[in-house]
C-alpha cells in the first residue's frame, strides 16, 4: 500500500463495513496515514497490502501495523493485522489473492486480537493458531450496577449518561455497605505511584524479560505507540503508574486509559514473577479509591491464577486472538503461554476499533 492509495482504501472500508464519513468524529485519512505509515518500524515490505485490479482500482486491502518483537532471543518485525476488507463481489478475487499471501509459512509473525469467527477459521486453515486465553477480556466490577450500565452495547447511550450513573452510584453505595467483599483487598504496605511513560517502559522491559516472546519496545517505537494511543480520547486519558511493596521495590506497573466514575481500560499490566496477586489487589484497590466503577483488560496466561482469586471478576469473549508464524519454536512457546502481548501490542487502543 502506498500513501496515494489511502482514498481508495477508505472507499473499500466504507463499502465493507457500511460506514460513511458521518459515522466518525476524526479525520480518517490522516489517521490511517499516521497509523499505517508512521511507525518507526515501518518498511514497505512489512506494511499494509492492497489488491489493484488495474488502473489504480483498489478492490481489497489488508491493513497492518509493523511491531518489533523479541522471540526466542531473536529480534523480528511482526505485523498486527487490523482490517481485511474487500469491495463486495468486485473485490472477491483480490481478497483471495491477499489471503493466500498471509499464509503462516510466509511470515515470521502475524497476529490480530479482533478476529471474527469466520476470520479465526481462516487463520487456522492457513496454518495459524487461535490463542484461547488472550481471546478473553476480563472485567472487574467495583460498582456493580454502574458496571452493568457501562457494559451495555454502545447504542445504549442513555444508561451511560452522567445522570444515570450518578443515580446508579447511590444504589451501589448501599450495596457496598451491605456486601463488604466488593471493595478490593488491601496488601499491607503496598502503594501506587503515578509514573511517566518512559518509567513504565523501562520497568516493563525488565519485568517481561522472563517471556520467550515479548515486544522489543525501543524508545522510539514505544513512544510512537503512546502518542497514537493518546489520540483515542473516547477511552479517557492515558496514564501509567507503578506499584511498590512495603520496602519500596517496584513490583508492578500498569498502563491504562482512565475515566473516573466510569471504566479503567488496562492496556498493559506487568509484574515480578510470583507477585501477580499482590499487584492486582493493589491496582484494583487504587482504582476503587479513585472512584472507578469498572476495570477491564485482556487476559494473559500469567495473570489467570491471580484473576481467579479476585471477587467479582468475569470473563467475556469479544474477539479471537490469532497468530501465524513459520517459526515452529515461536509457535510452541506462544501456545504454551510463554508470550507477553496485548495492550500496545494489539488493536485495543486504535480509533478504528472505538470510533469507526
Amino acid at each position: 500500500m502506498r500513501r496515494d492509495d489511502i482514498p481508495a482504501v477508505e472507499a473499500v472500508l466504507n463499502s465493507a463495513f457500511r460506514k460513511n464519513g458521518e459515522d466518525r468524529n476524526f479525520d480518517f485519512r490522516s489517521y490511517i496515514e499516521n497509523l499505517f505509515f508512521g511507525s518507526p518500524a515501518f518498511h514497505p515490505d512489512n506494511g499494509s497490502v492492497v489488491y489493484d485490479a488495474g488502473n489504480n482500482d483498489v478492490t481489497s486491502v489488508i491493513l497492518a501495523v509493523p511491531m518489533r518483537f523479541v522471540a526466542n532471543g531473536r529480534t523480528m518485525t511482526a505485523r498486527l493485522l487490523c482490517a481485511f476488507a474487500s469491495d463486495g463481489k468486485r473485490g472477491a478475487l483480490g481478497a483471495a489473492r491477499l489471503s493466500r499471501g498471509m499464509r503462516a509459512s510466509k511470515h515470521d509473525m502475524l497476529f490480530s486480537d479482533t478476529a471474527s469467527p469466520v476470520s479465526a477459521d481462516h487463520w487456522v486453515a492457513t496454518g495459524g493458531n487461535m490463542l484461547p486465553i488472550e481471546s478473553l477480556q476480563w472485567h472487574k466490577s467495583l460498582k456493580p450496577f454502574c458496571t452493568i450500565a457501562l457494559r451495555l452495547p454502545r447504542r445504549s447511550k442513555l444508561a451511560k449518561t452522567r445522570l444515570a450513573l450518578t443515580a446508579l452510584g447511590f444504589v451501589d453505595a448501599v450495596l457496598r455497605r451491605w456486601k463488604k467483599g466488593i471493595r478490593p483487598n488491601e496488601i499491607a504496605g503496598a502503594r501506587v505511584r503515578a509514573a511517566d511513560f518512559e518509567t513504565f517502559r523501562r520497568k516493563a522491559l525488565t519485568m517481561i524479560e522472563r517471556f520467550a516472546i515479548r515486544p522489543e519496545w525501543s524508545h522510539e517505537e514505544f513512544h510512537w505507540l503512546i502518542e497514537m494511543s493518546r489520540t483515542n480520547e473516547s477511552l479517557g486519558e492515558l496514564k501509567s503508574l507503578t506499584i511498590e511493596n512495603a520496602e519500596g521495590h517496584v513490583m508492578g506497573a500498569a498502563l491504562f486509559f482512565g475515566q473516573p466514575g466510569r471504566t479503567a481500560y488496562v492496556l498493559n499490566l506487568v509484574c515480578d514473577a510470583g507477585r501477580e496477586n499482590d499487584v492486582l489487589c493493589t491496582l484494583f484497590r487504587h482504582f476503587d479509591d479513585e472512584n472507578y466503577a469498572h476495570v477491564t483488560g485482556m487476559s494473559q496466561p500469567f495473570l489467570m491464577n491471580a484473576l481467579y482469586r479476585q471477587n467479582h471478576v468475569s470473563f467475556r469473549h469479544d474477539g479471537y486472538f490469532c497468530m501465524a508464524t513459520r517459526d515452529e519454536a515461536l509457535r510452541d512457546r506462544a501456545l504454551a503461554g510463554d508470550i507477553y502481548i496485548g495492550g500496545l501490542c494489539s488493536e485495543s487502543w486504535s480509533k478504528l476499533i472505538t470510533d469507526y
